[in-house]
């Protein structure tokens, strides 16, 4: 009988298995897979700010910022 294990745990304390990545835990897999687009994967996008120095890798920030500061601090996808 083999027995199998899920790749995480159900609830919490998700961990990044890339043993050179100095991430801790992650107590939601929203969380983790955040950190694995933004540090792991090459292809994710980076969204600056037009006229400020603001960046994110995240677009619902992207679009907080535009409406915040108004259109003219559109960030655009580089």
């Amino acid at each position: 009988m083999e027995l199998t294990r899920p790749i995480f745990p159900e609830h919490g304390n998700y961990q990044c298995p890339v043993p050179s990545c100095s991430a801790s835990g992650f107590a939601k897999l929203k969380n983790y897979n955040e950190h694995w687009q933004r540090v792991h994967v090459r292809t994710s996008r980076l969204y600056r700010c037009l006229v400020c120095p603001s960046t994110t890798y995240k677009l619902s920030k992207a679009r907080n910022h535009t409406r915040s500061f108004g259109h003219r601090h559109c960030c655009m996808a580089v």
